[in-house]
C-alpha cells in the first residue's frame, strides 16, 4: 500500500514538472504582442519623428475609421507641418460624426487652431464660442478668444474676456487691463476721434496710475489738436510718477516747449530729474544736448566727464565729448576721443524682447514679433 502511494506521488510530481516545462517552453516561443500603427504613431510623436507619426496615423485611420483621436492627431500634425488646408479638411470631416461631448470639444479646439494658423479669425471665433456655449468657464477657449481679440484689435472685448479669465484664476492684472485700454484709445486716435481716445487713456490711468503709455498717448493726442500745454502737463506727470521712463518724454517736451517759446523750462525739468535720479544717464545726456544748444559748452563738457566717471565705456558720453570739443574749437581733443570710438560706430538697440529677441529703440508694451506683453528689457 505504501509503495502504491509513493508511486502515485512520483507520477503526480512528474506530470506537474512536465506541465511546467511545457508551459515555460510555450511562453518562451510565443511571439511578443505586435504594436499597432496607432501605438507606433504615439511613440513617434513622443520621440519627435513627425514623418513616421504622419505615416502611422494614416495607416491607423485606414484600418480603423472610427478612431477619432487618430484623426485629431493627424490633422494637428498636418497643421504643424504647414499643410493647413488638409488639416482643416481632416478636422471638418469629424464634425458630421456622432461624437461624445469631450470629442466634440477637442474637434472644435483643433478647428480653432487651424483657423488661427490660417488667420481666419471669424471662423476661429465661431469654433471657440461654440465651446463656450457648452462650458462658459472653459479656460482654453477663453484664452484663445482673448488672443483673437488681440489679433483683431477688439480691445474692449479683450478687457471683458481678460476679466473672466482672471476671475477663474483668482487673480487680477491691472497693468494688462490698462494696456488694453491704451490700445483701444490708439485705435480711436488713428480714426481721428481724439476726444474718445483720451477718455480711454484716462480710463487706463484709473486702472493703473503708473501706466506709462497712457501718459504718453494722452500728450500725443492733445498735440494733434495743438493743445501743447495740456500735453506738457501729462508728460510732466509721467516724469513724476514713473521717472524711470522719463526719457520717453524728452524729445516730446523739447519740441512742445520750443514751439511755445519756453525752451528754458527744459533746463529746470532736466535739473530736477537729475537731482532726483543722479545716476540717470539719459537725463544727463539730454541736459548735455540742451547746454550745447544754448552755447554753454563748458558745462556740457563737465557733464560728459561726469557721465564717464559713472560709466567709463559709455559710447554716448564719448560721442558727446567729440561734439563738445569740436564746438569749442579744440579739434585735436575731439579727434582724440573720436579715435577711441569703435571704427564702425552704430547706436545699440537698447531694448530687447526677452521672449524672441526683437530689438527696439523704445520699450514696446507688446512685442510686434512674438505678440507677448511686457517682455522688453
Amino acid at each position: 500500500m505504501t509503495e502504491k502511494i509513493l508511486l502515485s506521488t512520483v507520477i503526480v510530481v512528474v506530470v506537474f514538472l512536465i506541465l511546467v516545462l511545457v508551459w515555460f517552453l510555450f511562453r518562451k516561443q510565443r511571439p511578443g504582442k505586435k504594436k499597432t500603427p496607432y501605438i507606433e504613431a504615439l511613440n513617434a510623436i513622443i520621440s519627435g519623428d513627425m514623418k513616421t507619426a504622419l505615416q502611422k496615423l494614416r495607416e491607423t485611420v485606414h484600418i480603423d475609421s472610427h478612431n477619432v483621436d487618430a484623426y485629431l492627431k493627424l490633422g494637428n500634425l498636418l497643421r504643424q507641418s504647414g499643410d493647413i488646408e488638409r488639416a482643416l479638411k481632416v478636422h471638418k470631416s469629424l464634425t458630421v460624426r456622432p461624437l461624445s461631448s469631450r470629442q466634440r470639444t477637442e474637434v472644435l479646439k483643433a478647428l480653432a487652431c487651424d483657423y488661427l494658423e490660417a488667420r481666419k479669425f471669424d471662423k476661429a471665433r465661431s469654433s471657440v464660442q461654440e465651446i463656450l456655449s457648452q462650458e462658459r468657464k472653459e479656460l482654453w477657449a477663453l484664452e484663445t478668444l482673448l488672443s483673437i481679440h488681440e489679433e483683431t484689435s477688439e480691445w474692449d472685448d479683450a478687457c471683458d474676456t481678460l476679466k473672466q479669465i482672471q476671475k477663474l484664476q483668482g487673480q487680477r492684472d491691472d497693468v494688462l487691463l490698462a494696456l488694453y485700454k491704451v490700445c483701444a484709445g490708439k485705435t480711436l486716435d488713428e480714426k481721428g476721434d481724439h476726444h474718445r481716445a483720451r477718455l480711454k487713456y484716462k480710463e487706463a490711468l484709473r486702472i493703473d496710475a503708473r501706466c506709462t503709455p497712457a501718459y504718453l498717448s494722452l500728450g500725443d493726442s492733445y498735440v494733434s489738436e495743438q493743445r501743447l500745454t495740456d500735453a506738457i502737463g501729462y508728460w510732466k506727470k509721467l516724469i513724476e510718477v514713473t521717472p524711470e521712463h522719463a526719457f520717453l518724454t524728452f524729445e516730446r517736451l523739447e519740441k512742445a516747449h520750443f514751439e511755445l517759446g519756453d525752451f528754458g523750462s527744459m533746463v529746470r525739468i532736466y535739473q530736477d530729474l537729475i537731482n532726483r535720479r543722479p545716476n540717470d544717464l539719459r537725463a544727463l545726456f539730454a541736459f548735455v544736448r540742451i547746454k550745447e544748444k544754448m552755447g554753454d559748452v563748458d558745462e556740457a563738457l563737465a557733464l560728459c566727464h561726469q557721465a564717464l566717471e559713472k560709466e567709463p565705456q559709455c559710447l554716448d558720453a564719448q560721442w558727446c565729448l567729440v561734439k563738445c570739443y569740436h564746438a569749442r574749437g579744440d579739434d585735436a581733443r575731439a579727434i582724440e576721443y573720436a579715435l577711441n570710438l569703435e571704427k564702425e560706430f552704430k547706436r545699440k538697440q537698447p531694448f530687447r524682447c526677452s521672449q524672441c529677441g526683437f530689438q527696439s529703440q523704445e520699450p514696446l508694451w507688446r512685442c510686434p514679433q512674438c505678440k507677448q506683453w511686457r517682455t522688453f528689457v
